[in-house]
């Protein structure tokens, strides 16, 4: 069985046994697997089936200024 086929094996036992509402320990002897099996695969693929997001990308923001009518308010510095 290759990786991928294995991940796919993982995944659907991971679902069945989310949506079966059952303790793990109970879920596992029906199935016949191991609890640390279950607990090791679920902490593998966890996050695989949610899109990965790019977090070192900078963002811009929309700022809008306004002007102030106070004069009594002080200045911001800005440096980048």
């Amino acid at each position: 069985m290759t990786q991928a086929e294995l991940r796919e094996v993982w995944s659907t036992r991971i679902n069945d046994y989310r949506a079966s509402g059952e303790r793990v320990a109970t879920w596992c002897e029906r199935h016949q697997v191991t609890p640390r099996q279950l607990w090791y695969w679920m902490r593998k693929l966890k996050g695989e089936d949610e899109p990965k997001q790019a977090t070192n990308k900078p963002q811009w923001v929309p700022l809008q200024v306004e002007e102030s009518t106070s004069d009594t308010a002080s200045p911001l510095l800005v440096k980048v």
